[in-house]
């Protein structure tokens, strides 16, 4: 933005109500504003890498990353926020401000109480083998997996119940959440015996019926045929001229009086060449012609 001219401090003589948002990896301050990031490096500076377990004892784990680009997201949603705060205060003070993103910051306040234990305790919550706490770890089903957190005692207990009081459950190994963290490797295939004899769907039915916290991991194919995304019309088809009728992702809010719906496809590549250059840039159709035998367009 320096480069061209379009800073901050720029624009607003220009106009001052003006509220310019600027996201980076690390801030417009500090000895790092500079650095360029990429989504693993944002993930890992924000301390997020550790962050894959929750539980105090010494690290041993390398960092790990999750899929997707959860830093931008989370940026881009703390940018949203921000924004309309400063649309807020403009009415308060009369002007526009600059808005100022660090990325890094963004993931440090998401890392649950990760900041808060090196604070107070200087205890690292991150990249270890196994939680203190037990059981909060996937489970194999018939069909795929669920997760199940059962970290306080009575949760378990309601559990144990679930899978119809098993012999093994009376086991001294396994007497309260700190025991069943010390051998979770002798609890960990005793629990999946039980949930191997059933599909992840009837695991979690079982389970919501006994008020046990656990949940099924859907894959994209489930999530397409979400009867829960269905009822809502979270996908809507689209009539694309070239892989035909296909489903997308929706908006994920309603709007009661104004909902949301999608007006067109993506276009595809140049669809669109001569309502632009033509049409809105005064070209000719056979300054079309040449940009696209020159390899321009």
């Amino acid at each position: 933005m320096e480069e061209l001219g379009l800073t901050y401090e720029v624009l607003e003589k220009i106009n001052p109500m003006l509220i310019m948002t600027s996201i980076t990896p690390f801030g417009q301050t500090g000895p790092h504003r500079d650095y360029k990031a990429y989504e693993i490096t944002a993930y890992g500076a924000g301390g997020y890498g550790y962050g894959s377990t929750t539980c105090v004892r010494e690290p041993v784990m390398p960092p790990v990353k999750a899929g997707g680009r959860p830093s931008q997201f989370n940026a881009g949603q703390v940018g949203s926020v921000a924004s309309m705060f400063a649309l807020y205060a403009r009415d308060q003070i009369g002007g526009g401000q600059h808005v100022d993103v660090s990325i890094q910051e963004v993931m440090a306040g998401h890392y649950e109480s990760a900041i808060e234990h090196w604070t107070f305790a200087a205890n690292e919550i991150g990249g270890l083998t196994h939680p203190i706490l037990q059981p909060m770890l996937p489970l194999e089903c018939k069909d795929g997996w669920v997760f199940i957190m059962c970290i306080e005692d009575f949760q378990f207990d309601r559990y144990v119940k679930v899978m119809g009081d098993p012999e093994w459950a009376k086991n001294e190994l396994f007497k309260d959440r700190f025991s069943r963290a010390n051998y979770l490797d002798a609890l960990a295939p005793l629990m999946t015996e039980w949930t191997m004899q059933y599909t992840k769907e009837e695991v979690f039915l079982k389970a919501q019926a006994g008020h046990v916290p656990l949940a099924p991991a859907y894959n994209a194919e489930e999530i397409v045929n979400s009867p829960q995304l269905a009822a809502r019309n979270y996908l809507v088809e689209i009539d694309h001229p070239v892989i035909g009728l296909v489903r997308y992702p929706g908006a994920p809010y309603s709007l009661s009086e104004t909902p949301w719906r999608i007006e067109r496809r993506a276009p595809l590549l140049g669809e669109h060449n001569e309502d632009i250059y033509c049409g809105r840039l005064g070209y000719t159709r056979q300054d079309l012609v040449k940009l696209t035998e020159a390899g321009a367009i």
